[in-house]
């Protein structure tokens, strides 16, 4: 076996053959267990790794490929506040960069952060934890150790790239990924340990002592994920996914700081750039309908979610006048942000849909504009971050979410009776027009029939007054 290769860990030696928490969505995937001799390996024990995990990331984790954005950002962001808590840097200084670039003969997506970054001195270790991450779930986005491999389904190579201040040294590993994907298909008898040693090389490099970053290169993006590398598509799966700052077009950013701050909730917020342009949360305050109708949002809706005493979840929904689901135009941006998003850590869980179940109709979704930001621990991401993993804290907070829909839902149909009751008001009055233009003309005397025109020049001109404002005015004609 390669010494430089398979991490080690110190261990009691109680705990051989005992067995090790594995996530419930992701039980069949892992399968680590305590092998060789103790006595023999000095104290220490191995890891061997499963042949499905490297095989399922190999052959794309999630149904999104834009989804692996969110894997390396929400590891950037962990590094970012681990630099803040050692003060490398000041709160706001992390900068996670994004470049997208394709020319006729290659195609390259880099992901750089300056977190804290990896000391020479560990990286070969934590770069071999496949599946087995240091990373706490109550304080880290990231934490299942499979991440950073994400990237090996969709180009030819994976070069990770570190280094931390005050070394003079920078790491990598480098995968040749179109290889290992050709090994795992050639051969399932091998072990995932034999292959990946086959394909993995670690380098290093001169480095400025100043420096500290994290780089992820995925070069040479496969022809059938060439999305990766659309700037706009890109952008926009970020301006709802990432931890970003809101719009500036989005007028009740203020009001939603200052309600998290009155209840001791920190909005965790990144500075993420796409080939140097700011990426932003794209919540607008105007937008149409799918029938083209204009609404506004005019007021939000705060809302705490408490199991027992405990706080487990809020929430701000836009208010508006409800004239119908938001526009159907894939394209446009009203489409993209519309529905109540679900939010850990500020990264989102899902896309628009995701509560979709918890309303009466899955349609009442579409009305609404909105997040639900996490807050209990106990809420955590299942492997997909689609939802959350099914455990008491998740079934509180969708027992008082279904309750606050059922109010939403009634909103909704309150909202649709007030436009019907208006709509047939206007009708009469048209009805009332037409009978009018309709009147036979009798031999009147020219005062009548002046009169009589003076009147219907008012209702034409005033099609919307009521009828008691209608009578003020033909009073004043009569006077």
């Amino acid at each position: 076996m390669n010494e430089n290769f398979l991490p080690e860990k110190k261990v009691d030696k109680s705990l051989l053959g005992r067995d090790f928490f594995i996530p419930a969505d992701l039980q069949g995937i892992f399968s680590f267990y305590l092998r060789g001799d103790f006595k023999n390996m000095g104290g220490k024990f191995m890891i061997e790794i499963d042949v499905n995990i490297v095989e399922i990331v190999t052959n794309r984790l999630f149904i999104n490929s834009l989804d692996i954005f969110r894997e390396y950002f929400q590891n950037s962001c962990d590094a970012i506040d681990d630099a803040i808590e050692a003060g490398i840097l000041q709160e706001g200084d992390g900068r996670i960069k994004i470049l997208l670039y394709k020319n006729k003969d290659s195609s390259r997506i880099t992901i750089e952060d300056n977190g804290m970054g990896i000391s020479v001195r560990y990286f070969k270790r934590t770069m071999n934890k496949i599946g087995n991450s240091d990373k706490s779930l109550e304080t880290d986005r990231g934490f299942r150790g499979i991440g950073r491999l994400c990237g090996l389904a969709y180009c030819k190579k994976l070069h990770l790239t570190s280094t931390a201040k005050g070394e003079t040294k920078f790491s990598v590993m480098e995968i040749d990924a179109e290889k290992l994907r050709r090994e795992f298909f050639r051969n399932k008898n091998r072990s995932a340990e034999s292959i990946l040693q086959d394909v993995i090389t670690f380098k290093e490099g001169i480095a400025k002592a100043d420096e500290h970053f994290f780089r992820v290169e995925l070069i040479d993006i496969v022809e059938t994920n060439e999305d990766l590398l659309n700037v706009e598509k890109v952008r926009d799966y970020l301006s709802f996914a990432a931890p970003v700052a809101f719009s500036p077009d989005f007028n009740f950013q203020n009001e939603i700081y200052k309600h998290a701050a009155s209840i001791d909730f920190k909005i965790t917020e990144y500075k993420i750039f796409v080939n140097g342009e700011p990426c932003f949360k794209n919540y607008k305050t105007k937008f149409n309908t799918f029938r083209n109708d204009t609404d506004k949002i005019f007021n939000l809706d705060f809302r705490e979610f408490y199991d027992g005493e405990k706080l487990i979840a809020w929430s701000w929904v836009g208010l508006s006048t409800f004239k119908g689901v938001l526009s159907e135009k894939r394209d446009t941006p009203d489409y993209k942000m519309r529905g109540i998003r679900l939010r850990a850590g500020n990264i989102q869980i899902g896309d628009g849909g995701v509560f979709k179940n918890l309303f009466r109709e899955n349609r009442y979704t579409k009305y609404f504009i909105g997040e639900v930001y996490a807050v209990d621990t106990n809420l955590i991401p299942n492997s997909r971050r689609d939802y959350f993993e099914e455990n008491d804290a998740c079934n509180a907070l969708e027992t008082t979410l279904e309750k606050y829909f059922e109010e939403l839902h009634a909103r909704c149909n309150n909202a649709s009776k007030e436009r019907e009751k208006s709509r047939k008001t206007q009708s009469n009055k048209g009805i009332g027009i037409i009978k009018i233009n309709r009147l036979p003309k009798p031999n009147w005397s020219k005062e009548c029939k002046k009169l009589y025109n003076k009147i219907c020049k008012i209702i034409r001109a005033n099609p919307k007054l009521s009828g008691e404002e209608l009578i003020r005015k033909f009073e004043e004609v009569i006077k």
